[in-house]
């Protein structure tokens, strides 16, 4: 063999030693009876060995970082590995943090070896949406007649939060301004239905609690004489809420007292019980009925 780092031959064995063309000559020296023969050369090719490299498929979410992108070779020849090689390959995307979800080819270039063509399989590096997290703090409570209030909640997506209320007797939503429209408690959700490059966030509840608004009511003073019927026992009512008034109550209060047209000169309390409201809770004032000695 004219190239011993192609192939060798011992006797009339040929071993392939590496990739490439070597010259094999057949000789025959002559003896006592033959002269020596014309020698005769043949070329022998040594194609190189085909070694598949296979991507490995990876897969990531919106917003990270590429992952490491690996790959594994099929069969070398006999115990060689990929320190045989003289460059190994490198595995490459088009992808980056900013890509949208969706499939991505990892392919293969750049490897290079004396015995080896490589055969190339392209990988793939699936994104998948990003996660997202709303944060919704808990919910002070309110009074019934309290100004609109804006919700703070988010999302680390940095997308638009929107939000919905159980009960709409109790309080509505419209964007992001809560309008109390009534006492009681209602559970507002915050959610974030996803984009193109988010899923849909897990929603995250709050209470809110709306007290009921305090309505003074104030029985008014009243005087007569030993021996009269009662007066009418009247009242006043402090502030309602917007343009409400009694009759939006339930059940209005009502007055009384222990004197009656026997009771003795003195005072007597006028107190007042029995107001009935969803959206008031009644502090209650008493009155004075002033009975004076008749003439």
């Amino acid at each position: 063999s004219s190239d011993l780092s192609v192939a060798t031959v011992s006797g009339s064995t040929v071993t392939i030693v590496g990739a490439g063309s070597t010259t094999i000559t057949a000789s025959q020296g002559g003896d006592t009876n033959y002269a020596a023969a014309t020698s005769v050369d043949q070329v022998l090719t040594v194609d190189q060995a085909n070694l598949t490299v296979t991507a490995d498929d990876q897969a990531k979410n919106f917003g990270d970082a590429n992952p490491a992108l690996t790959f594994t070779y099929g069969s070398f020849v006999g115990s060689e590995s990929a320190t045989d090689l003289t460059t190994e390959p490198t595995a490459s995307t088009s992808a980056d943090a900013s890509s949208v979800p969706g499939d991505y080819a990892i392919t293969l270039s750049g490897g290079a070896a004396d015995n080896y063509t490589f055969n190339y399989v392209d990988g793939n590096l699936a994104i998948a949406k990003q996660s997202q997290t709303i944060t919704f703090n808990a919910l002070s409570a309110v009074t019934y007649g309290d100004a609109d209030f804006t919700l703070s909640g988010n999302s680390d997506s940095g997308l638009t939060v929107s939000y919905t209320s159980s009960d709409l007797t109790v309080a509505t939503v419209s964007g992001n301004t809560v309008t109390i429209v009534g006492a009681g408690s209602t559970t507002i959700t915050a959610s974030q239905g996803g984009d193109t490059n988010y899923a849909a966030a897990t929603s995250v509840d709050q209470v809110l609690t709306v007290d009921q608004a305090n309505l003074t009511v104030t029985a008014d003073d009243q005087a007569k004489n030993f021996g009269d019927a009662n007066p009418a026992l009247t009242f006043t009512y402090g502030s309602f809420v917007g343009s409400e008034s009694e009759t939006d109550l339930t059940t209005e209060p009502t007055a009384s007292t222990s004197a009656d047209a026997s009771s003795v000169p003195g005072d007597y309390a006028i107190t007042l019980s029995g107001g009935a409201a969803d959206n008031y809770t009644f502090n209650y004032v008493d009155g004075n009925l002033a009975v004076a000695k008749q003439s």
